[in-house]
Formats: structure tokens, C-alpha cells, sequence
């Protein structure tokens, strides 16, 4: 449900607020032109300004950061509560499991957060960075889009391999520990029907 409801929210808030109109792209032309080596008239990008515009171009600008924000720390929400629902659950359940079992929720649990904290690392925080920053006047140039594009780009790679770290029968395969391999032995087969 919630993922539906920001799938609804997101594209409306980010059209209506977030999409330069031609004053704005007028305003950073010359600057779009020296960083990017690109007409900001032709090229379809969002835009948020903090100071010197129109009134309805500040609070439309204030209203994508926070709108913005807010999609971004409720997806985090949902990611803790539920982990934290998994954990409590788990420890209700405890008694019920095996010992392997246990064992093996709690290194898969330990994967799902490690699979939870690298988006917020790699997707969250620079977009935090490059909504705020702006706001308290700081210029952070190209690198940071630079360090985006890479964080990005990476996430593909990163993500398993975290994963692959984290759970013990796969980090076995990769250094090359023996896998334990089981025999079973069927000796007679009834037919059902």
C-alpha cells in the first residue's frame, strides 16, 4: 500500500513543483551552460530554488524538498519498523526453532539490513546533500554529482556482494571452504495414487 501510494505521490509532486518553468531555466542558463555544457532551455531536468524568485517559485521549491524528504525518510521508516517487527517476531519464535534455523534467520535478517542501509548510503544521503546544500548558499560543484553517478552506479555490484559477505554459506564458496554436500538415500517409494 505504501509503496502504491508513493508511486501515486511521487511523479504528481515532482511535476507540479519540481519542474523549472521558464523563468527559472532563464535564471540558471549561464551557470547550467559553464558546469554542464548544456542549454538548460532544451533539456528536461528538475529545479529547485531557494532565493532570489517569484514567491510561488520558493514555495514550490520548498514544498518538492520537503515533499521529497518526506517520501525519502517514510521509505526508511518502513524498512525499520519492519525490521523491527522481524526481530521482535523472531524472538517470540525462538523457542519453536532449531538452533539452525535461529541461526539462519538471524544472518538473513543481518543480510536484509545490510541490503537496507546501502541504498540509504548510496541513494538517500547524496540526495539529502544536493536538496539541502542549496538552501544555506554552499556550492558543491560537479563532484557531487560525480559521486552520484559512481554511488549509482555501483549499487548493482555492491549490493550482492554485501550480501555474499554476510551470509556464511556463500562466503565459504568465495574463499573457497569445502561446502558440506548431503546424501539422501531413498529406499522405497509408495505410490500415491
Amino acid at each position: 500500500m505504501f509503496h502504491s501510494l508513493m508511486d501515486i505521490f511521487v511523479p504528481i509532486i515532482a511535476y507540479i513543483v519540481a519542474v523549472p518553468n521558464l523563468e527559472v531555466r532563464r535564471y540558471i542558463q549561464n551557470d547550467f551552460q559553464e558546469i554542464y555544457n548544456a542549454d538548460s532551455l532544451t533539456l528536461n531536468f528538475f529545479a529547485l530554488m531557494y532565493k532570489e524568485a517569484t514567491l510561488e517559485i520558493l514555495i514550490k521549491s520548498w514544498i518538492g524538498a520537503l515533499a521529497g524528504t518526506a517520501v525519502s525518510v517514510g521509505s526508511i521508516s518502513v524498512f525499520i519498523v519492519f525490521s523491527v517487527l522481524i526481530m521482535k517476531n523472531l524472538k517470540e519464535q525462538r523457542l519453536c526453532m532449531s538452533e539452525k534455523t535461529a541461526r539462519l534467520q538471524r544472518e538473513l535478517l543481518r543480510a536484509l539490513l545490510i541490503q537496507t542501509a546501502i541504498p540509504i548510503c548510496l541513494s538517500f544521503a547524496p540526495c539529502m546533500l544536493s536538496w539541502y546544500t542549496p538552501m544555506f548558499n554552499m556550492k558543491l560543484g560537479k563532484w557531487l554529482n560525480y559521486t552520484g553517478a559512481v554511488a549509482l552506479a555501483a549499487f548493482p555490484f555492491i549490493d550482492p556482494v554485501a550480501v555474499i559477505f554476510c551470509l556464511p554459506g556463500l562466503r565459504k564458496r568465495i574463499y573457497g571452504g569445502k561446502a558440506r554436500i548431503s546424501v539422501l538415500a531413498v529406499t522405497g517409494m509408495n505410490k500415491l495414487f
